[in-house]
């Protein structure tokens, strides 16, 4: 009678042992995945290694050019060069069927203290609204809307290095 209650027993046994690991499995996944979260939304700003940034490992200064979104026009073609001694030149030609619309502006910018990140500050203008952000990446440079301190790998803001070796 044993011999034949045996392999049940030990398949039962395993079966609780089994559900027992998938349900601290699920349990370890759903703390990780909560951790991440709060990590993500955490209001305490991240410590920026001011010696490993963009401003000072990157060859940033240089001209940028790309087509970006336009909400009235086909596409605004953009040209941007940045210089050493930190002024910049902006090109925008608006490409429409309509009149064609040109904007040219110069001026200095200023790193942020993330040292990624750019700030043109026009010197016709001292609007705050006016000054454009962008991330700085090896060989290109995304356009950032106010507020946002990442670009997205798909971004279509996306300016490339064009002087680049």
């Amino acid at each position: 009678m044993k011999s034949i209650l045996y392999p049940f027993i030990v398949a039962g046994l395993a079966l609780t042992a089994l559900s027992a690991c998938n349900q601290n499995s699920q349990n370890t996944q759903a703390a990780a995945s909560e951790a991440v979260a709060s990590a993500v939304t955490s209001s305490t700003p991240t410590p920026v290694d001011k010696e490993h940034t963009a401003e000072k490992l990157l060859d940033w200064a240089g001209t940028y050019q790309g087509k970006l979104p336009c909400g009235s026009c086909e596409y605004i073609q953009t040209t941007l060069v940045l210089n050493a001694d930190r002024t910049y030149t902006l090109s925008e030609d608006y490409k429409s069927s309509k009149e064609p619309l040109s904007a040219k502006e110069q001026g200095r910018f200023e790193w942020e203290d993330n040292g990624s990140i750019i700030r043109l500050k026009p010197s016709n203008s001292t609007d705050p609204l006016d000054e454009r952000r962008y991330f700085i990446a090896e060989k290109h440079v995304f356009q950032l809307a106010e507020g946002e301190n990442k670009y997205k790998e798909n971004s279509l803001y996306r300016l490339d290095r064009q002087d680049a070796q």
